[in-house]
């Protein structure tokens, strides 16, 4: 996949490390969408 491409072309850390940090941010995008669905529902 695209991830996979990433590391590839970037070399074995640099990639791994992008694509972790783009992992982090997805994470905490949707964290953040979980946590002010659920008080919006509760609140």
């Amino acid at each position: 996949g695209a991830a996979g491409a990433t590391v590839r072309y970037l070399g074995y850390t640099p990639g791994l490390f992008i694509v972790g940090l783009f992992g982090i941010l997805m994470l905490s995008i949707y964290g953040n969408l979980w946590i002010t669905g659920m008080i919006s529902i509760i609140g």
